[in-house]
């Protein structure tokens, strides 16, 4: 009698259980449609708001400069642009139309970007007539730092895009001359300076002008 009451117990809790499940189905399905939601379909529900993505499109490097004269020992660059942190780096030219990568004659930082008339100064001097090679590096050793030649090109390597090196080249050209301008002396007014090279110059020039008008 006790085994048939132990398994006349087993049934009913099992019947219970059965029916609690069943219950839960039901509550479910009929959120559903009807129809109980599969696995797919729990994950699928749980989270449906719009994941951001994030955007790895780099900016492509570039380097441009025109020929020009040096002021203040320095070359203008119109637009500099690097996907990473790095460096714009002066080579002079070896004498037969081609860069000598040996000799640095300038470098500047740059952060990732683009920077437009920016200027980098020069540490050696160049005459008229020579090119400058300007190329991208990366700035792969200390931050800051440029050591492309004293780690012998393990660190601050020249930047590669599609397979070549990011650079231009520009030539030192003779600074534009400006003719002065005289004011003829039958016009020209003391202390007032003529239209164009320097004020006080012109106004020099100006006052002699009349000085030998009226000695003549």
């Amino acid at each position: 009698m006790a085994l048939i009451s132990r398994y006349n117990t087993g049934r009913a809790l099992g019947a219970a259980a059965l029916l609690v499940v069943g219950s839960t189905s039901a509550m479910a399905a009929s959120d559903n449609g009807g129809a109980a939601p599969t696995n797919s379909q729990a994950m699928s529900t749980s989270d449906t708001s719009p994941q951001p993505t994030e955007s790895t499109t780099a900016p492509t490097p570039r380097v441009a400069a025109a020929d020009q004269a040096i002021k203040q020992d320095t070359v203008l660059f119109s637009q500099l642009q690097i996907p990473e942190a790095g460096w714009v780096v002066l080579h002079p030219g070896n004498g037969h139309g081609q860069m000598d990568p040996t000799r640095t004659i300038g470098q500047k930082h740059l952060s990732s970007g683009m920077h437009e008339n920016t200027t980098v100064h020069l540490n050696a001097p160049v005459a008229v007539g020579d090119r400058i090679y300007a190329m991208l590096h990366q700035d792969t050793g200390q931050a800051g730092t440029y050591e492309y030649h004293d780690s012998r090109g393990d660190a601050d390597q020249p930047l590669m895009y599609q397979g070549h090196h990011v650079m231009t080249s520009f030539r030192v050209v003779k600074p534009a001359t400006h003719q002065p301008s005289h004011v003829p002396a039958s016009t020209a007014k003391p202390g007032v300076a003529g239209p164009s090279n320097g004020g006080e110059q012109s106004s020099n020039d100006n006052q002699s002008a009349g000085g030998s008008g009226q000695s003549g």
